[in-house]
């Protein structure tokens, strides 16, 4: 950065003009070049409105046959709370929810949504809680094709038996899922549940929500801490 004095001016004089900053002190008149910088956010927002432009482009070329599976999508997701008051949601919006990857990816988009009609049955392959409190998840799905999202959550009852203590579920984490194939995927979170000891009894409940708003019952297993 450069730094100029400019003699004793009378009057106050500051201002910046193209990254040169005026100030006006007892010293007299001070002229700082500070070197502009990139904006980054800036940098990301164009790079997002260049990934919505191309999201909306795709979906103005969409066949009538294909805009129609996505307004029967919509109408499945439209949801009524128990005051009656109901949220929609409209095809485009879940257009862009579901082709928010492929555009960050650059990948060819979705032009047709995945079969979201029926809640989706989660598989728990196999899940280990080693001793420190950390956890390796194997999860398998009944469509090979959906996008979801899986919400984690677990609690830990007394040592000497796996039916006794109180339930106070502790969120463990949230992952996303695509399968192309049935299979398992296995993930680790980050540990919530404090210390774990070899033998002590772990209860863990998972909860599916396809993207579009489908979300499932709640899978639950009791699992044993393994000596790492």
């Amino acid at each position: 950065m450069a730094i100029a004095r400019i003699g004793n001016v009378v009057g106050a004089i500051s201002g910046n003009l193209g990254g040169v900053v005026f100030a006006n002190t007892h010293q007299g008149l001070l002229v700082k070049h500070r070197p502009l910088k990139t904006n980054q956010r800036t940098t990301d927002q164009l790079a997002e409105r260049s990934r919505m432009q191309r999201i909306i482009t795709v979906w103005k070329t969409l066949t009538t046959a294909e805009y129609l599976e996505w307004r029967v999508l919509a109408d499945k997701v439209n949801q009524t709370n128990r005051l009656g008051v109901t949220s929609s949601s409209s095809p485009l919006s879940i257009f862009i929810r579901m082709n928010r990857v492929e555009a960050y990816l650059g990948i060819p988009l979705i032009r047709t949504p995945y079969r979201l009609g029926a809640a989706e049955a989660c598989f728990v392959e196999s899940i280990v809680f080693t001793e420190g409190s950390f956890y390796d998840v194997a999860l398998s799905f009944s469509d090979p094709f959906a996008h979801r999202n899986v919400w984690v959550y677990g609690y830990r009852p007394m040592r000497t038996s796996p039916t006794r203590g109180v339930r106070s579920w502790k969120f463990l984490g949230r992952a996303f899922f695509e399968g192309f194939s049935p299979r398992s995927i296995n993930t680790i979170w980050e540990p919530k549940l404090g210390p774990l000891s070899a033998g002590e009894f772990v209860h863990v409940k998972f909860s599916v929500q396809t993207v579009g708003g489908i979300r499932n019952p709640p899978t639950t297993v009791t699992t044993t801490v393994l000596a790492p």
